[in-house]
């Protein structure tokens, strides 16, 4: 890769794997290349409102691998994803559209949901 340009005097450019940091006057500005994960998430947004929005985001966001996992193999990437479906989607929010779409879910039981629908819509000879 060619050399950074310098900026303005007192400013410093520190370059590391995958990203470029902005140092100067006791601030720092870190840029970061978007993972895949990330940007598979950006294209997801905005926040899903209804069960069908969420599926269609889930799609743009996980792999169809997921159609072949066993129904009971959902708890254990529920355990991984919940977190951050739940967050991403609204969920903790008991105002929340998509959770009232959902009907009376708690929030992890929602994400859960969630995965068991999308993976029923990724499904070719339901088991």
């Amino acid at each position: 890769m060619p050399p950074l340009p310098k900026l303005q005097e007192g400013i410093q450019i520190k370059r590391e794997q995958g990203s470029v940091t902005l140092l100067g006057t006791g601030q720092q500005m870190v840029f970061k290349k978007l993972p895949d994960w990330e940007k598979r998430f950006e294209s997801a947004s905005p926040v899903p409102q209804t069960k069908k929005e969420a599926i269609d985001a889930l799609k743009k966001i996980l792999s169809s691998d997921i159609g072949e996992m066993r129904l009971e193999e959902l708890d254990a990437l529920n355990g991984a994803l919940g977190n951050l479906l739940r967050m991403a989607f609204d969920l903790d929010n008991p105002k929340s559209p998509l959770l009232a779409d959902l009907g009376e879910h708690r929030d992890s039981s929602a994400t859960k949901e969630l995965l068991i629908l999308f993976w029923k819509t990724l499904q070719k000879n339901p088991r």
